[in-house]
């Protein structure tokens, strides 16, 4: 759904904002709320259809829920999405500063305790404890959340990419690591076996082993290819 951002010299024709829009866009400050959506209902402005390529330079979006917005082609450069929910905003084509970071939020329900990227860097995975348990994948470019992992009864807190990036492992306090799918997110083994909670795990560079350490005072390494029986290293 969100491709890459465009880099600056690849945007064509910003379209300025309409008086009306102008207007109501100066409209949003008059209102006593720091969540643009809110503002941006007040003033009249629909989120899927009145900001696709505007010149949008500067704007405070921080701590806004930007769900169901479409910045498509839109000149962003200058805006701070700090605290944004953004996973389902699309950015398609959006023009931003190089090198500017204070786009993406990736927020889960409760803590978020671990994160990781893939290899490639295209994407990230990060785990959470209190009322969530759950991992998450996101889109490194837009903060677009591609998929959940779902099924500790835990905190999760490590997760990781194998290294061709097809394969996650998670590590929780509900004593087990896991194997997802890193494309599906379907949960493809249950690493049992720790007396303890389970607080890192990590793939081999070969993809065929993952080890594991516990509170339980043990690291075990599971071998993939012989129906991950562990192994207890002392």
């Amino acid at each position: 759904m969100n491709d890459d951002l465009a880099a600056p010299d690849e945007i064509i024709g910003v379209v300025p904002l309409s008086p009306a829009a102008r207007e109501g866009i100066e409209g949003l400050f008059r209102v006593r709320t720091p969540d643009f959506r809110a503002m941006a209902l007040v003033a009249g402005l629909d989120p899927a259809s009145d900001f696709r390529g505007k010149d949008l330079r500067g704007i405070d979006f921080r701590g806004s829920d930007l769900s169901g917005f479409d910045f498509s082609g839109a000149d962003l450069r200058g805006c701070d999405f700090s605290h944004a929910r953004i996973e389902t905003t699309r950015f398609d084509g959006a023009r931003r500063m190089a090198g500017d970071n204070r786009w993406i939020s990736l927020q889960h329900a409760g803590s978020t305790d671990c994160a990781a990227f893939s290899a490639d860097g295209r994407f990230i995975v990060t785990g959470s404890g209190s009322a969530d348990c759950t991992a998450r994948v996101w889109d490194t470019a837009s903060g677009a959340e591609l998929r959940r992992l779902e099924g500790h009864e835990g905190w999760v807190k490590s997760a990781a990419f194998s290294a061709d990036g097809l394969f996650i492992v998670t590590a929780s306090d509900d004593n087990t690591a896991r194997v997802w799918d890193a494309v599906s997110g379907a949960e493809l083994r249950r690493l049992e076996g720790h007396k303890g909670s389970v607080f890192s795990a990590a793939f081999s560079a070969d993809g065929r082993f993952i080890v594991t350490g516990s509170h339980d005072t043990t690291a075990r390494i599971w071998f993939l290819d012989d129906h991950l029986e562990p192994a207890v290293a002392p």
